[in-house]
């Protein structure tokens, strides 16, 4: 799609299979992006065409606002849908993915880890597009959800060359690697929502973007507490962490309305588990380890902090670096963990923005 190649053939089936033998899918059937199809989405959009939304220089490689569209139509997206996609592939484009010489974004796309990129939507965008936030969050069922995901991926693969085996080298990869899109549960959190917690007005639709490993599951059926409860979330989030930095805890409403029952924060669920797994240790043990600084990150993945003359060894930076959001049903005590993959971006490993009004 780079050069955007064309195929022509009157026949949708045969068109599909044009498409396999060009390597233009994730290995799932597409559907023909017709011009029409695509005028479509471009005028839904209102945008130029011509835009240029991203760039990667390490598979010189640009995606602008046509073959956004073109790649939109080809996951099954809706028009309506193609804001969200917008709105995900400029928060790709943020600076604070790329610092120095070394771009972040395409690590999290490349690295032998398995990251993909996961997709959080927030405000009133969720309810007109029915994007699942309640059972099944992570599964199948539903249009939105499983397209938007899946536009994202065809343009990593198809606009910005990032060809499994080529430039993407994860060694086992993950089911999001499809399709990573979920919406929070705002209605049945006791907390407010990601988007409000970062600074957007409750009425703003925003997505967040984020290089993210797969949902590692928390199962506590029986915790009434918020201490039982997040003491089962910490377990997990211990073994799941891949690298100091964000981890996302994603709650589902039973676990979340239990914790809010009991008047808990959101501040105070995240200080818990950033002090839940982190481990104090002695200044001897601190010197052997060769007196790293407050904040780095040990080759063990760990990371070094000193606080009010005591040592520890965490997977976190501070309580901010817990994401939490709300999704999944009210009818079992099942929740997820899910660990960041850029991990050197000071900021976090996560960005919101605005999806823009039509």
């Amino acid at each position: 799609m780079v050069s955007k190649p064309t195929v022509e053939s009157s026949d949708p089936l045969e068109a599909i299979e044009l498409y396999f033998e060009n390597g233009w899918t994730d290995g799932l059937p597409v559907v023909p992006p017709t011009e029409d199809k695509v005028r479509a989405f471009l005028d839904y959009a209102g945008r130029d065409p011509g835009e240029v939304l991203l760039t990667v220089s390490e598979t010189s490689s640009r995606c602008t606002v046509e073959a956004a569209a073109i790649n939109a139509v080809m996951a099954g997206c809706r028009p309506e849908y193609f804001p969200v996609v917008l709105a995900a592939l400029e928060g790709w484009a943020d600076p604070r993915w790329g610092l120095g010489d070394r771009n972040y974004f395409y690590i999290s796309l490349a690295s032998t880890g398995g990251s993909a990129q996961l997709l959080i939507v927030n405000g009133p965008i969720r309810n007109e597009l029915s994007l699942n936030s309640g059972i099944n969050v992570f599964g199948p069922g539903y249009r939105a959800n499983a397209t938007i995901g899946r536009a994202m991926r065809l343009i990593i693969i198809n606009v910005l060359g990032m060809v499994p085996g080529l430039f993407d080298m994860s060694v086992q990869g993950h089911p999001g690697k499809y399709s990573y899109c979920i919406a929070e549960d705002e209605e049945q959190s006791p907390w407010p929502p990601l988007h409000v917690e970062k600074g957007f007005a409750p009425g703003q639709s925003a997505v967040t973007v984020m290089g993210a490993r797969a949902p590692v599951p928390v199962t506590d059926l029986r915790s009434t507490t918020p201490e039982g409860i997040l003491s089962s979330v910490a377990s997990v989030m211990r073994v799941a962490a891949s690298h100091a930095g964000t981890i996302a805890v994603v709650l589902c409403a039973q676990h979340a309305i239990e914790i809010g029952k009991h008047g808990w924060s959101k501040e105070q669920v995240k200080r818990f588990l950033f002090e839940r797994t982190r481990d104090e240790i002695t200044e001897v043990q601190w010197k052997e380890a060769g007196g790293a600084r407050s904040g780095t990150v040990l080759d063990s993945g760990l990371l070094f902090q000193e606080a009010e003359g005591r040592y520890y060894h965490g997977i976190m930076r501070s309580a901010d670096d817990v994401m939490l959001v709300v999704a999944g049903g009210n009818n079992g005590g099942f929740s997820s963990v899910i660990s960041g993959w850029s991990y050197w971006i000071p900021s976090g490993e996560y960005i919101i923005k605005p999806i823009r009004a039509r």
